[in-house]
């Protein structure tokens, strides 16, 4: 068997919601961030955004420490490029800021489906989760990339 230490940052773990159907991993982020900054690549994303890798917004720098020396914090890589979008996207949909909610869709090429426009709240919140973080993707792709075959298993 290889190794199948647990490593979010491997595609071994994925993060969503069941109930919604919505999904991901790390490796999902690192691709999306690496198509949308030139310059950056997934292997960079990757080990940022998870493990002790924080940002700090003042000197626009990476750092592996929490706090700054005038004690001022620094976020986290998964909460800053992962949770805080996620968190803004339940949000502004839940609380119908649709000019909010659509710039963030803009943003990450996501589109409202003609079926789902008429939607709103949780239902609608359901329908744009399911088209940006695919829970179907997220996992066939760790099925693939990582189980054994049956011969090797």
């Amino acid at each position: 068997m290889p190794d199948m230490t647990v490593d979010p940052t491997k595609g071994l773990v994925a993060f969503g919601a069941g109930l919604m159907g919505w999904a991901f991993t790390i490796p999902h982020f690192a691709r999306l961030y690496a198509s949308k900054i030139e310059g950056s690549t997934v292997e960079y994303w990757n080990e940022l955004l998870w493990g002790n890798h924080f940002y700090n917004k003042t000197k626009n720098v990476w750092t592996n420490k929490s706090r700054n020396d005038d004690n001022s914090e620094n976020e986290r890589g998964f909460a800053l490029y992962i949770m805080d979008p996620i968190i803004n996207l339940f949000d502004y949909v839940l609380k119908d800021k649709k000019d909010k909610y659509m710039k963030l869709l803009t943003k990450w090429g996501i589109k409202i489906m003609p079926e789902d426009e008429g939607l709103s709240g949780k239902k609608l919140l359901t329908a744009i989760m399911k088209r940006f973080l695919p829970a179907a993707e997220a996992l066939l792709e760790m099925f693939v990339l990582h189980l054994p075959s049956p011969a090797i298993a």
